[in-house]
């Protein structure tokens, strides 16, 4: 419930600010560089016996912890934490009523205030549970912690890059720059401008 109001306050945010003329404070806008990816496929389609020698076996431990009974449990944030459910209700009005973009970052802080110590107390009861279940499956009913061993194929290009770095090179793509806009999870920690 909460992640969807987060959602949806900055779904609104980024509404606003492409509509403004000038750069908000509520909103920060990255350029990311390119990235160089190594091209696998075309290096094994041309090079398949080095392709052959640079290949390792690489071992994994998948883990996957997860709380059994959760689906069947009705949340009802009104009563369980009545602060959060009238501000989830204040967020969504703020929403529909088209309120400024410093109302809506305003909100957005608050439910992050909000939700961070629901957050915390939720990783701390999961971590006592794994702490709980140490080398078992599961605690039958509350939890289940599936760690399975993988081991696969990969084509080691660091090796490759250190001992071929011309051979490297030249099968490296470069991908496209991104844009990347967020809000801003910080200004409630800021002084004001006057007390500079």
């Amino acid at each position: 419930m909460t992640k969807e109001a987060e959602k949806l306050l900055e779904v609104a945010l980024l509404e606003a600010q492409e509509d403004a003329a000038d750069e908000s404070p509520y909103v920060t806008e990255q350029f990311r560089s390119p990235r160089h990816t190594f091209d696998k496929d075309a290096f094994t389609a041309a090079h398949p016996r080095l392709a052959a020698r640079y290949t390792i076996e690489r071992d994994t431990l998948n883990r996957r912890f997860s709380l059994s009974g959760l689906q069947s449990h009705v949340l009802d944030v009104l009563e369980d934490n009545p602060v959060l459910g009238r501000h989830l209700a204040d967020v969504r009005e703020s929403v529909n009523d088209g309120n400024s973009a410093s109302v809506l970052h305003r909100q957005f802080l608050e439910l992050l205030a909000l939700r961070g110590p629901l957050d915390w107390e939720k990783e701390l009861l999961e971590a006592s549970l794994q702490a709980a279940c140490q080398e078992y499956e599961k605690i039958a009913g509350v939890c289940t912690w599936t760690r399975t061993s993988v081991t696969t194929l990969a084509l080691d290009t660091a090796t490759l890059k250190a001992e071929r770095p011309d051979l490297h090179t030249r099968f490296l793509q470069e991908g496209l720059g991104t844009r990347a806009v967020s809000v801003n999870r910080h200004l409630g920690y800021r002084l004001p401008e006057s007390s500079h």
